[in-house]
């Protein structure tokens, strides 16, 4: 994913918490269903979308924090 580095902080966090919430959905509804009904292809798909909402939400608050610090990002 690329991050414009530049973008409003405001902006990032809430690109974050909907990645975030993405992600917590995602979690709850595995939570209600049971594995024995699902393929087992399936298991590794939606991990692997896990993953990703929540490394792009992390990486979103983390440039986020970076820019309200006044830090500069690194290239």
């Amino acid at each position: 994913m690329v991050i414009d580095t530049q973008a409003d902080p405001h902006d990032l966090i809430e690109a974050a918490l909907q990645r975030n919430r993405a992600s917590a959905n995602l979690l709850e509804t595995l939570h209600c269903m049971s594995f024995k009904d699902a393929d087992v292809q399936d298991i590794p798909h939606i991990t692997h979308a896990l993953y990703l909402l929540t490394q792009d939400g992390c990486d979103l608050l983390q440039v986020a924090q970076q820019r309200m610090l006044g830090w500069k990002a690194p290239v």
